[in-house]
């Protein structure tokens, strides 16, 4: 399993600064494209909420309570800070990487009903 952090820096050492909103919807679209080719999640992630909305528990807290990333208020987004090399497995990086692309494409609102009408969403609300 990969920690918020590390799937949190990975994404961000490639898009620089993000909202929370898209690091978690980047990080639940990575693990639904996962669990659909894989058969399995990513991430020991806990997800809250329901059919049309959601949060994963504790991860901006997470990232603001580690040195390695900074809230830039100006700009309203976390942005990783450290120069550590972040190793994420082959399949897994790959995953990250298919969420990005799709992430790049949309919207907030776009990316968050990409999310919540996947059909494994419900999985990882349970």
């Amino acid at each position: 399993m990969i920690s918020l952090q590390k799937i949190s820096a990975y994404i961000l050492a490639k898009k620089n600064c993000l909202h929370p909103f898209r690091i978690s919807r980047i990080i639940a679209l990575a693990e639904l494209i996962c669990m659909e080719k894989y058969g399995k999640r990513i991430t020991n992630a806990k997800y809250v909420g329901n059919l049309g909305v959601f949060y994963i528990d504790g991860l901006k807290e997470e990232l603001l309570n580690s040195p390695c990333f900074e809230k830039l208020e100006d700009q309203g987004c976390i942005k990783y800070v450290c120069d550590e090399e972040i190793n994420i497995e082959k399949n897994a990086r790959a995953c990250i990487d298919e969420a990005i692309r799709i992430a790049e494409k949309a919207s907030d609102i776009e990316l968050n009903n990409i999310v919540v009408q996947h059909k494994l969403f419900q999985k990882l609300l349970g």
